[in-house]
């Protein structure tokens, strides 16, 4: 079976060839049914193609597909009983378009255009039920499947060639071509053994991410706050994000991995990959002109402008510095309008990425896994041993891995993971009881005393009742005292009403100050007193936070 179409007969399919044909009408005795060229054009695709869905490589894959099946039905020698005329053949591209690179009845949701551009989640809960989530609130989609065994194909898709449900494996988790996070049921478990079940959680691709000025726009956070969280992992303190299912907790991460140090080596460990680590930079050449050097060396310690790594010297008369590609057309203006036209020479933007991550996904789906299986733990005790200064897991599940990220964070090692919590508090309870139901016979004082030594701040993010994500608290993890740990909440977000259409309205105030030890480690790591001087005050009474500028 694939996608829940049968498997034709293999000598009937074999005899038929691909060639440009000059005469695009046949009669019956020559034509294929629409179920065999199905299995004929997946062949094509597979034989043709670099990047086919099989391969799962992305967004590409499924526009090369698409490419494939038109060059298929352009080239296919034999008829398809059914679409015997021009128009026939137009309607086949769409039919086998639909079949093997479309979603039927949530098509729409998944495109990354039109309505699904703002959907984040599609719940399948039978064949004759869906639901999206768009903007925070959730609707019913007024299209379905024709029938279970449809729904079935499509899942075959979402899922990929090499997993099927069945009633030995009755649930699955997988990743779909688009990079989508896919939970589906088989139907031998549904009340009457008769229909599927599946979630979507869709993702931004790397290309089209919120942008840190939009997430602040939708007042999420403010411009002070989103200025913390960029420089705290800059002077490398361990993270703790938490918060409630599609309450933004990834998106919050990218705020905090963008403010890693370039060249402070990271490993990241998810299922599946949902962070873009990845800066694209590029090369420009310079005349070292009197005068280069030092320009060089401030624009390597400029944070805002961040120019990633030394200057690599070419000849005494060369001088070749990589950059953010972001910055690149910045930093050559400068260049120009600072030592004339003649002191640049080139930009070359093919280099790929300029700082230090390896990003790999885990895998669990074994009842019985082995040492050398791609679990979670796994992953983490083996990237203790890979020379990282991050460990990024994209959420903690099992209490093992709750037990290796105390581990890794106890022996110098910055770590940053999600679970689920519903404030800083809940957050240190979790933590501490998943621990001691992975490592027995450990005082509780000693284990909390270890977690707040560990690990300094806490980012707690919550979905309102409106649809409106909030980061509701930024809090530093001071230490402990006895079984009670000492949490400083540096942001807040507090609630002033509700209006009459339910809409939630509130803001974000400044409601303590930096510790003494966290203004410490500012300094050990060089960062400028000007970057986080703000934090170090108590907060005024008139004290106001803006977002992208505005109050």
């Amino acid at each position: 079976m694939w996608g829940g179409i049968r498997v034709l007969n293999s000598s009937r399919i074999a005899n038929l060839i691909y060639e440009h044909r000059e005469n695009k009408t046949f009669k019956n005795s020559d034509s294929i049914t629409f179920d065999e060229a199905y299995e004929l054009c997946k062949k094509y695709i597979n034989k043709h193609s670099k990047k086919s869905m099989a391969l799962k490589e992305g967004i590409d894959a499924k526009e090369e597909s698409i490419r494939l099946i038109e060059s298929f039905v352009n080239t296919l020698k034999t008829g398809v009983i059914g679409y015997e005329d021009e128009k026939g053949l137009v309607r086949l591209k769409k039919d086998l378009k639909d079949e093997i690179v479309d979603y039927k009845a949530i098509t729409e949701l998944m495109s990354d255009e039109g309505i699904g551009r703002e959907v984040t989640e599609i719940r399948i809960n039978s064949h004759k039920s869906i639901i999206y989530e768009r903007k925070g609130k959730t609707y019913v989609w007024p299209k379905t499947f024709k029938s279970p065994e449809e729904l079935e194909k499509v899942l075959a898709k979402l899922l990929g060639e090499d997993k099927r449900l069945s009633r030995a494996t009755p649930f699955l988790n997988s990743s779909t071509i688009e990079g989508y996070r896919v939970n589906a049921t088989d139907k031998s478990i549904s009340r009457n053994n008769d229909d599927y079940t599946a979630v979507i959680r869709k993702f931004n691709p790397a290309g089209a991410k919120l942008q840190l000025v939009d997430i602040v726009g939708f007042r999420t956070l403010s411009d002070n706050m989103a200025n913390l969280l960029t420089i705290l992992p800059k002077a490398r303190f361990s993270f703790l994000t938490v918060g409630g299912t599609g309450s933004g907790k990834t998106v919050t991460n990218e705020i905090i991995i963008s403010g890693i140090r370039p060249m402070d080596r990271q490993i990241y460990i998810e299922n599946p990959c949902e962070l873009t680590p990845g800066i694209e930079g590029g090369l420009i050449k310079v005349n070292n002109v009197e005068g280069m050097e030092e320009y060089i060396s401030k624009l390597l310690a400029n944070s805002d402008i961040l120019a990633v790594s030394p200057d690599i010297p070419l000849s005494s008369n060369r001088k070749l510095l990589s950059v953010r590609k972001e910055d690149a057309k910045k930093i050559i203006q400068q260049i120009k309008e600072k030592f004339g036209e003649d002191a640049f020479v080139e930009y070359d933007d093919s280099i790929g990425y300029l700082n230090d991550f390896i990003q790999m996904q885990s895998n669990s789906d074994k009842k019985d896994p082995g040492a050398s299986d791609p679990t979670p733990n796994n992953l983490v005790e083996n990237a203790l041993r890979q020379t990282p200064i991050w460990i990024v897991v994209g959420e903690a599940r099992s209490d093992e891995e709750f037990k290796v990220l105390l581990k890794a964070a106890q022996t110098g090692h910055k770590v940053i993971t999600t679970f689920h919590a519903d404030d800083p508090e809940d957050a240190i309870r979790r933590y501490l009881v998943a621990y001691l139901s992975a490592a027995q016979n450990v005082p509780l004082e000693l284990v909390l005393q270890n977690i707040c030594s560990a690990f300094k701040f806490i980012i707690n993010v919550e979905k309102l009742h409106d649809g409106t994500r909030r980061i509701m608290y930024i809090t530093e993890i001071v230490g402990a005292e006895g079984n009670k740990p000492i949490l400083n909440d540096i942001y807040r977000y507090e609630i002033d009403y509700v209006d009459e259409n339910g809409k939630i309205h509130g803001k974000h105030k400044r409601v303590g100050k930096l510790h003494e030890s966290s203004i410490k480690q500012f300094r050990k790591m060089g960062i400028p007193d000007k970057h986080y001087e703000i934090y170090t005050t108590e907060p005024s009474a008139d004290e106001e936070e803006t977002y992208n500028g505005v109050p």
